[in-house]
């Protein structure tokens, strides 16, 4: 958003108040000035609202976001995508979506990010979605450090986890890191595929 691309965000567990107040508190992020400026569009559909209408209400869900993946948007991120799956409930509902998205972002030269929480969609849905992306990364909590891996990239890599920072100018990734006791240190190596990935346009 700071480059003047266009983001949609959907999620299903944050309305954008709340997103907005997190991230202002936590990274002093503020959100409301690039949603004001069509810069953001923000989409909240809450997983109970999908489950108190049923499989038509998650249909319309991945309707509208698909639709609102217009031209030039450049960025997707789907935020809570297991919550999605679980209350849609139709595994070819959501491949449709994620080959439509995939579609109508790579003529725009974006990237969609689907945020995933492992083992709560079934197992081969999970490595159906991971199939059709060209990266996967895997992101955990370690003794108050949050890592982040690649455990799928279209180039050689390796699955060292790495640190994940983040501040009031964005994100940042460490050296990979080795387990001595209780700490965890830095060891020297290159991001290749993780570097790309972040770094590509």
């Amino acid at each position: 958003m700071k480059n003047g691309e266009k983001c949609l965000l959907m999620s299903t567990n944050l309305t954008f108040n709340t997103l907005r107040a997190y991230l202002k508190i936590s990274y002093d992020w503020d959100l409301k000035p690039y949603l004001d400026a069509g810069k953001l569009d923000f989409i909240y559909y809450p997983s109970h609202l999908t489950e108190s209408i049923g499989r038509s209400g998650g249909f319309e869900g991945l309707r509208e976001v698909t639709f609102r993946t217009g031209e030039g948007v450049t960025r997707v991120v789907i935020h809570g995508f297991s919550q999605l799956y679980s209350t849609v409930n139709d595994e070819s509902l959501i491949m449709n979506m994620v080959y439509r998205l995939k579609e109508k972002v790579e003529k725009n030269r974006g990237i969609v990010l689907y945020l995933l929480d492992s083992g709560v969609q079934s197992r081969q849905f999970e490595e159906n979605l991971k199939s059709i992306c060209d990266y996967v990364l895997e992101i955990r909590d370690n003794e108050d450090v949050v890592e982040i891996r690649v455990s799928k990239a279209p180039i050689p890599h390796s699955l060292e986890w790495h640190g994940l920072f983040f501040s009031s100018s964005g994100v940042g990734v460490g050296a990979p890191t080795v387990k001595t006791g209780r700490k965890s240190l830095p060891v020297k190596t290159t991001l290749p595929s993780l570097k790309t990935f972040i770094e590509s346009p």
